[in-house]
């Protein structure tokens, strides 16, 4: 390898008689181009104006370089594009993609903010009274004020950008909670052993849609806490604001074990929730659901299936804890691995197949993938900070980040069904298999083993609670009744062909908006926001000249067609609801 010092040119190989050689001269190139589409949902939807007009700053504003607008912009687009640590920002400051996206001009002179002072905004700093000692400086409460409050804000911010995001005022909404952990890089404020996860660590808690995975609340807790710790007051501000965007809806609420507890199920019920929460299966309460693992033991010792499932409900039990009696729902599974039994509480007056399957076991999509994709493909879990206010704050960054990728799948999901909605007809039931022995569900006392039909469900159908489920009404004083169910099978409408088939039908074809609708943050990453481009400016335009080569150039134009198909839907409604501005 030869190297030119007066050029910077670098001989690296031959090709025939011709010379392979690589110079610094090819202008201002980005790799990151593909972002200016989520760039076009973001200022259609005027997320960061909003959050821009509300947010706290102590700063001096007279002496401010680069506005809070700007911060937010630079933040949430680094965790876009994969960049999730401050030193980043010392690389990116002077990309003239991450200046347009920032609504700066390209401009080298004049670069975005670094990364000691993304971390000085993370912190409220303001240099006011810096000459004082620490502990004269009054600023020191303004600063820990203005954290708390853009805490507040971004949370409440969530549920706002979730409702007026809707294009209709949804019947039901269902809240998933959960907790995942978060492990410490170092000596961090309130972080603390963990005995489950063996580690020092984070724990924070979500609030997340059920359907869409829509990111509603999150509050990061000290690393030693129990799950359940601040998950009543979390939820209660959530369905505040969910009721006052949304009258009337019903609200249905999931949760693991560690949820479950008196005060939970206490204050849903008095809030009129639904609710489906696991429960311990413990000393107490195997005599009563150890008689539905005997009956199907029984049944698979003439049936040996690769697995067999019961769903059983117990109607009057009353844990110390409770008030009064809740109903049990209990799913009893043999497999060739061996036994297994789970129990879910609930005041759904469903089937017990219905509130188990349909419902709590959905559990498996959302909130388990969301949080995946906060922490494996948006870097949630690297809050290096040594603060925790600080954390607590770069957490909601990325949790706001992954609301505007929902977002983003939602206007290509939009724009694909709109594309693509001629081509979608109906076509007959699914066959049955009407002579497979199975057990019957449903029933609290001893009965025979039967043989009913059971009717194939299609992979990929979702039952949604308004169809299958039914809320309850009754005061919470009075014990739900026993459902009359002993038949696992559920009468299907006519089957309509998922529009995933028809792509899929189509030969030939490359990735579709239908995929985009469904990939995760890594994969839009990997195949639409990792873009080379040229960047050229004049007077009136930006030009950002991408590769007349790049494979995904169609589907780049179909996204960007459907993200402004969206944004303008979006207007029209808010000017429906509220008139024409002025």
């Amino acid at each position: 390898m030869s190297d030119t010092a007066c050029s910077r040119q670098l001989t690296l190989f031959s090709v025939g008689k011709q010379e392979v050689t690589v110079d610094f001269q090819g202008g201002q190139i980005v790799s990151d181009a593909g972002l200016l589409a989520v760039a076009q949902l973001v200022e259609g939807l005027g997320i960061l104006d909003d959050l821009a007009a509300q947010w706290p700053d102590p700063r001096c504003q007279a002496m401010v370089t680069h506005t809070s607008r700007e911060m937010l912009a630079q933040q949430i687009y680094q965790y876009l594009a994969g960049y999730f640590d401050f030193n980043d920002a010392n690389c990116t400051r002077r990309d003239p993609l991450f200046q347009a996206l920032a609504g700066v001009s390209p401009n080298e002179e004049h670069p975005l903010a670094s990364g000691s002072t993304g971390a000085r905004f993370l912190h409220a700093y303001t240099r006011r009274e810096a000459d004082k000692p620490p502990e004269e400086r009054e600023v020191l409460f303004e600063q820990r004020e203005a954290q708390l409050r853009r805490i507040r804000l971004l949370n409440k911010y969530l549920v706002e950008l979730f409702a007026k995001t809707r294009s209709s005022a949804p019947t039901h909404v269902i809240l998933d909670l959960d907790g995942s952990e978060d492990a410490a890089h170092g000596q961090q404020q309130l972080t603390f052993w963990n005995a489950h996860y063996d580690q020092n660590q984070y724990y924070p808690l979500f609030v997340l849609d059920g359907v869409t995975g829509f990111p509603l609340a999150a509050w990061l807790r000290p690393g030693n806490v129990h799950d359940s710790c601040g998950a009543v007051e979390t939820l209660r501000e959530v369905v505040q604001r969910l009721q006052q965007h949304f009258p009337g809806v019903t609200i249905f609420v999931r949760g693991d074990g560690a949820f479950g507890g008196p005060e939970m199920l206490d204050f849903c019920e008095a809030e009129g929730l639904s609710y489906a929460f696991g429960y311990s299966n413990h000393q107490g309460l195997k005599p009563r659901t150890a008689w539905f693992l005997e009956q199907l033991q029984l049944y698979y010792r003439f049936y040996p299936e690769d697995r067999v499932q019961r769903f059983d409900e117990i109607t009057d039990y009353q844990a110390g804890s409770w008030r009064h009696p809740r109903r049990l729902v209990v799913k009893t599974e043999i497999q060739s691995i061996g036994t297994n039994q789970r129990v879910v509480v609930s005041n759904l007056s469903g089937t017990p197949r219905a509130v188990y399957q349909e419902f709590y076991m959905q559990r498996g999509n959302v909130p388990e993938r969301p949080i995946g994709d906060l922490k494996n493909g948006l870097g949630s879990d690297r809050l290096s900070s040594p603060r925790f206010l600080a954390n607590f704050q770069k957490l909601l960054g990325h949790v706001l980040s992954y609301a505007i990728v929902v977002l983003f799948r939602e206007a290509t999901a939009a724009g694909a069904a709109a594309e693509l909605a001629p081509a979608v007809v109906a076509a007959s039931p699914l066959p049955t298999d009407a002579a497979l022995p199975v057990v019957r569900v449903g029933q609290t006392q001893p009965v025979p083993v039967a043989q009913v039909p059971v009717v194939r469900v299609a992979a990929g159908t979702a039952a949604t609670p308004a169809s299958h489920l039914e809320a309850s009404s009754r005061p919470p004083a009075e014990p739900l009744p026993a459902v009359a169910s002993c038949s696992v099978t559920h009468p299907l409408p006519p089957r309509k062909v998922p529009l995933e088939e028809m792509l899929q039908s189509l030969e030939g074809r490359g990735p579709s908006l239908w995929d985009v609708s469904k990939w995760e943050v890594s994969t839009l990453r990997q195949q639409l926001f990792k873009v080379g481009a040229l960047v050229k400016t004049s007077v009136r335009r930006i030009w950002f000249h991408l590769s007349s080569h790049w494979p995904q150039e169609g589907l780049f134009v179909e996204v960007c067609r459907a993200v402004s198909r969206y944004v303008e839907r979006f207007h029209q409604r808010r000017v429906a609801a509220t008139g024409p501005p002025g």
